[in-house]
């Protein structure tokens, strides 16, 4: 039997799906398409990274999309050309999970990612930005997953110690519930 990597996000204000897969003899593939008639499958972009992709998401501010991987890579991808601009080794594990919000007044969105390496990094989102994170949180066992709180303050993150961690920007330490 052969096994299958996938994931699927179903975005409803775009009305557009994203389907991510891998089976042992294929690459990685990201397939693309509308929900509602006629049901089109407007893109199918390969080889994004080495490994599965096991999260993503689309931009709140830009037409791109956020790939995380088990290859230890964070990707942005522009949905209008469907080429990959920036490619970050973001972990020194596996990440599990991404999400985005946008920051404040400001306008720049702010993409969190969790890994097995126990770390939480928040980046600059878009296509363009530095390469090292804007923070890191270090909580000592894999994070299985990451979510920003609805106006953006604050972390919520998954471990694998069964607690739920809350990281606030400038602060070093993430307290568990």
């Amino acid at each position: 039997m052969q096994r299958v990597q996938q994931t699927v996000v179903f975005v409803s204000r775009t009305q557009n799906h994203a389907f991510a897969g891998k089976t042992s003899k294929l690459w990685i593939s990201l397939a693309l398409w509308r929900t509602y008639s006629p049901n089109t499958n407007y893109g199918l972009i390969s080889n994004l990274h080495k490994a599965p992709i096991l999260d993503l998401q689309w931009s709140l501010a830009s037409q791109v999309l956020y790939t995380v991987s088990a290859d230890h890579t964070l990707s942005v991808t522009d949905l209008t050309t469907g080429q990959r601009v920036r490619k970050l080794h973001a972990h020194r594990g596996i990440i599990n999970s991404l999400d985005r919000t946008l920051a404040g007044g400001a306008g720049v969105e702010l993409v969190v990612t969790g890994a097995d390496d126990g770390t939480i990094r928040v980046w600059e989102g878009g296509d363009e930005g530095p390469k090292h994170p804007v923070s890191v949180y270090e909580l000592g066992c894999p994070i299985t997953s990451v979510c920003w709180s609805a106006d953006g303050s604050s972390i919520y993150a998954g471990a694998l110690d069964n607690e739920i961690h809350v990281c606030l920007p400038g602060q070093s330490q993430c307290p568990s519930y």
